[in-house]
């Protein structure tokens, strides 16, 4: 069956037209970003933000472009009770993007209860009710998604927000417009059906019906939580992820006894990280060559912002192209529905 023929018969849900719009997330929030919000700079001690699933890890994802840049403690909390360190001097963000995930709910009523006022991310539900009952400030997102398509929506909101704060600079929208440009370029390479050309497409074919092992540097973590969650739910097969240097002190030894076949090694790399981790991980990726296959994903330039934003561009494609080749449409997440409803 052709490529096409195939998309067309498993993709009920056009998740396919969803990634090629991708990078529109980001003029959207340009776009309708409300300046005239006034977001209060207080003498903040600390930041968390409180999601789960695609909704947390925009937080992740600005941990890693921006975590340098911010002079205060940032945490990412999935879990129902808020840390027990947060006080009226904590800048807490919901993010929620159905607006009725409960341990976000559960966080916003223990926010209520300490009389702390939140930034709300959301497009529906408890959350922005709540938050126009209370006058909370919140940014509502575009409706239709599933959310973890939308995160371009969720990252660029954050980003928006932390520079209105005077947390990180304001060229970040100008930044932010030259990213949707290249990503617009992916956008088309990356839809593109002609096999030979489209490298998203190559990796699926290898990575598919294997068991894959996600390596990066604790700096690039998130890109591989990100894939081993894209994989789970959009392909619905089963990967993990670890970092480096901590791989070296225990898990290398674990190749010696494989009970598994057909293992792949992603290799997530960036210019940012540590000369000595890349050096241990073309160390590692040698040892470990003749019981498994090594792959690479990695994106050049100077700016932290893209390569990031483009890795995370091509790792939801690939998780898209390994469920139509799964025969499987991804769109769907029966067992999360259905431990929801049993909850």
């Amino acid at each position: 069956m052709d490529l096409d023929k195939r998309i067309s018969k498993i993709d009920k849900n056009n998740i396919f037209s969803d990634l090629k719009a991708f990078p529109d997330q980001i003029d959207k929030i340009l776009n309708t970003f409300p300046k005239k919000i006034k977001i209060k700079k207080n003498n903040y001690s600390n930041i968390l933000i409180c999601g789960m699933g695609g909704s947390a890890i925009g937080g992740d994802f600005i941990k890693s472009l921006v975590g340098d840049e911010i002079a205060l403690p940032l945490d990412i909390n999935r879990d129902y009770n808020l840390p027990t360190w947060v006080s009226n001097t904590s800048l807490i963000i919901l993010s929620s993007y159905s607006g009725n995930t409960e341990e976000v709910v559960s966080c916003l009523n223990q926010c209520i209860t300490k009389k702390i006022n939140p930034i709300i991310i959301t497009s529906n539900g408890v959350l922005l009710d709540q938050a126009k009952k209370n006058n909370f400030i919140y940014f509502d997102i575009p409706t239709g998604h599933m959310p973890r398509f939308a995160l371009g929506y969720s990252i660029s909101i954050l980003l928006l927000i932390f520079s209105k704060l005077g947390l990180i600079s304001k060229t970040i929208e100008v930044k932010l417009a030259k990213l949707s440009e290249l990503l617009q370029l992916d956008s088309h390479s990356y839809s593109s059906l002609d096999e030979a050309n489209n490298k998203c497409i190559d990796m699926a074919k290898n990575i598919y019906d294997k068991f894959n092992i996600i390596y990066s540097s604790s700096n690039m973590e998130v890109l591989g939580l990100r894939f081993r969650a894209q994989l789970a739910e959009n392909a619905k097969i089963l990967s993990t992820h670890y970092i480096f240097p901590e791989q070296n002190h225990n898990e290398i030894e674990a190749f010696k006894n494989i009970h598994i076949n057909n293992i792949n090694i992603i290799w997530i790399k960036d210019m940012s990280d540590h000369k000595m981790i890349l050096k241990r991980m073309n160390i590692t990726a040698d040892l470990l060559n003749d019981v498994v296959t090594n792959y690479y994903i990695e994106s050049k330039g100077k700016n932290i912002l893209n390569r990031v934003f483009k890795n995370l561009y091509f790792i939801d494609w690939v998780s898209y192209y390994c469920a139509i080749l799964n025969n499987t449409n991804p769109y769907p997440v029966d067992m999360i529905a259905k431990l929801k409803k049993m909850l």
